[in-house]
């Protein structure tokens, strides 16, 4: 069952003044006529940039209040309350990953610096600013102005989280000597039972792909009867042919496994309903998810799973 508090502990309480923030907000932007342009991904339209934003509002108060209802706890390796994170922030999305990685941190308390590729920073600091003024936490949410590398030498002490590939995340680990996780997930995978409607739904997905997304479709599965997995060949290299369905996930390292109807029950995964640590969500026959929590779940660099700190 997944759980929150898996990286700030359990007694670290959410500011009242944000919680206060997030009604507001939400309110706000499910209303509002022109939707703010700081929220628009420019690779979706504003239709779509609507839809995304306000499904990450709901999975956010989803998240508060799952953090307000569960028992008290500590995790001694946790950040404490009043201790900083650093977050290094792909060039993509940059609101959907404030969203996700850095502003529930500041929710808690906590400092959060947020470094994007040096060429967006000053883009993408409007992001930032419209986030925090609008979610009271502009004591707590930062972007750095300077060079990404100069921010791990000018925050050495602070927790790193770090949304990007896991070539980046051995490069900044060679220079970095404090406490680190990251989300380095570079696609989905898509397990089914059906053969006719996987492939219908692989075409469909690999038709929506967007750019520099760790969310495009880049392979899929048929279980057969016995629970087993073989590829379907879509989209699916030779080199997994024979191999075993956990082995490839592990090739793959998916930010998601989306599950068909029917699918889930057959395969080995855990209590959080992860398949070698990676995330399980159920999908509908349009590969649409009914919840986000866990997404992004990296057993190699420890990301526990968005909206699960």
């Amino acid at each position: 069952m997944l759980t929150v508090g898996r990286v700030v502990p359990l007694d670290v309480p959410l500011r009242p003044d944000f919680v206060r923030g997030v009604e507001t907000a939400y309110e706000y932007l499910a209303t509002v006529a022109e939707w703010p342009r700081e929220l628009t991904d420019e690779r979706l339209s504003p239709l779509a940039s609507r839809a995304v934003i306000l499904r990450e509002l709901v999975a956010f108060l989803t998240w508060v209040g799952h953090r307000m209802r569960a028992p008290r706890r500590t995790r001694t390796a946790a950040p404490q309350r009043g201790e900083s994170v650093l977050c290094l922030l792909p060039r993509s999305a940059p609101a959907q990953h404030v969203f996700r990685r850095a502003l529930p941190f500041a929710a808690l308390g906590l400092h959060v610096t947020c470094v994007f590729p040096i060429d967006v920073a000053d883009k993408y600091r409007a992001v930032v600013r419209w986030l925090a003024k609008h979610f009271s936490c502009g004591n707590e949410l930062r972007v750095w102005s300077g060079a990404p590398t100069k921010a791990l030498a000018g925050l050495a002490d602070a927790l790193l989280v770090l949304t990007g590939s896991r070539s980046t995340a051995n490069r900044v680990r060679a220079h970095w000597q404090g406490e680190m996780i990251g989300a380095t997930g570079r696609c989905a995978v898509m397990i089914g039972k059906r053969e006719g409607a996987v492939r219908s739904l692989h075409a469909e997905l690999h038709r929506q792909r967007v750019a520099q997304s760790c969310t495009n479709i880049r392979a899929s599965f048929i279980l057969d009867h016995t629970g087993g997995a073989r590829p379907s060949y879509c989209g699916l290299s030779s080199r997994w042919d024979h191999d075993a369905l956990q082995q490839a996930l592990r090739q793959l390292h998916p930010s998601v496994v989306l599950t068909l109807p029917g699918s889930l029950a057959a395969l080995p995964v855990d209590e959080d309903r992860r398949l070698e640590g990676y995330q399980c969500l159920s999908c509908d026959a349009k590969g649409r998810v009914n919840r986000v929590a866990g997404f992004g779940a990296d057993p190699v660099w420890h990301w526990p799973g968005d909206y699960l700190i």
